[in-house]
């Protein structure tokens, strides 16, 4: 299955969105860390961490940090645990099944919200080529790189629909990967996001696909604030997201971000309580 450019960029939108101000703010205070954490996305660290030194900045440029500043693309909780032990960052921008795993542990604050044109986890979907019902996959395979987090996958994707017991499961683990185990014969149905569809139906194909069953639509990322983050520069930068896809609408609508907005706990307090 062909992987675009654009669903590359997506991955790397929300580094890219406030413009082309390179290089970090003048030194003065303490460095302010940023951490962006993209599981089951598109690009590697290599090809997104310039962005993510534009989005830092940019956010420095627009908030008026007078300290220097940094931040980590990363695609894994275990290297974004090892950049915060190390960092103690003020922010961060987080897939959202990472946020509600990490939430208590470092007591994430939700300030904004990261809404992408193309996907970003906010819906999920069973497909296959032959299956007509959720009932009909369940007890036949079904490919998936979701398996990595059951918890969030039965209790806030599934919300009691299924488990991944019900399944035999093919372990994916690339971006396209379930989409194109499914159309080359290696399993009955895919359980794949809003962005792995929208590229599943690229691939001539996968004409005359089902979707046998869809999650309802979950909250957007959450761009949050760390314990370290001090209360009135919490407050700008919350105060200021808003105004980044504005001022660089271009550069925003390239890369497939939508918003940047902000948001607080009760927009994801739902998810919250379902979640253990």
């Amino acid at each position: 299955m062909r992987i675009s450019l654009r669903s590359i960029v997506v991955a790397a939108g929300l580094a890219a969105a406030t413009g082309t101000v390179a290089g970090a703010a003048l030194a003065g205070g303490p460095t302010v860390h940023v951490v962006l954490l993209r599981e089951h996305g598109v690009g590697t660290s290599t090809q997104v961490q310039p962005y993510l030194d534009q989005f830092i900045a940019g956010a420095a440029q627009i908030n008026g940090w007078d300290s220097a500043s940094s931040g980590q693309y990363t695609t894994t909780r275990s290297a974004a645990d090892t950049y915060i032990k190390a960092n103690d960052p003020h922010y961060g921008i987080f897939s959202l099944a990472a946020f509600l795993a990490l939430r208590k542990q470092y007591n994430l604050e939700p300030v904004g919200s990261a809404t992408l044109d193309v996907g970003g986890g906010m819906q999920y979907f069973i497909v296959s080529m032959k299956q007509g019902s959720l009932a009909d996959c369940k007890g036949k395979q079904l490919a998936t790189d979701h398996h990595d987090d059951p918890v969030f996958i039965e209790k806030i994707v599934a919300n009691g629909a299924f488990t991944l017991g019900d399944f035999t499961l093919v372990k994916t683990r690339r971006f396209s990967q379930a989409g194109s185990t499914l159309l080359n014969g290696g399993a009955d149905c895919a359980l794949i996001d809003d962005a792995q569809l929208a590229d599943f139906k690229k691939d001539s194909s996968s004409a005359g696909h089902k979707i046998v069953w869809q999650s309802a639509t979950l909250p957007p990322m959450p761009v949050v604030a760390f314990p370290s983050a001090p209360a009135g520069e919490k407050a700008t930068f919350q105060a200021n997201l808003p105004k980044i896809c504005p001022a660089n609408q271009q550069t925003c609508t390239a890369v497939g971000l939508k918003t940047l907005t902000t948001a607080s706990m009760s927009t994801y307090q739902s998810v919250i309580n379902q979640y253990p």
